[in-house]
């Protein structure tokens, strides 16, 4: 399993896989892969209201306008401590998206298990 955060240029069918040609943001070079599946994710923006929304509600938001809420349990996550996390109780659109790592957790640890049988 390999992930990677990168701009695709091009994914091409090469016998029963596929050859992905693409930028890997990361370490700034461009690489080209050969992969039996490929997964492509879109970026995701809040929904046009949210800053008038917050600024009514009088509610914090990032840099990019998604919405924060004061963290009341001082959740340790990766060993960081956050000041907010993400409002749960409004639209979908105005939270804050998962890091890789937060999405990527269980999915990675099943592979593990089952790789090592354990």
């Amino acid at each position: 399993v390999r992930f990677i955060r990168g701009r695709p240029g091009e994914v091409v069918k090469k016998g029963d896989n596929f050859i992905v040609r693409t930028e890997d943001t990361l370490k700034g070079e461009f690489i080209e892969i050969e992969a039996d599946m490929v997964v492509l994710s879109t970026a995701m923006e809040p929904s046009d209201g949210t800053r008038e929304i917050a600024e009514i509600l009088d509610i914090t938001v990032n840099r990019v306008y998604y919405l924060l809420r004061r963290n009341k349990t001082k959740l340790n996550t990766n060993t960081k401590k956050y000041d907010y996390d993400e409002i749960e109780s409004l639209s979908k659109s105005g939270m804050k998206p998962k890091e890789i790592s937060e999405k990527l957790d269980i999915p990675l640890r099943s592979v593990y298990y089952i790789l090592n049988k354990k």
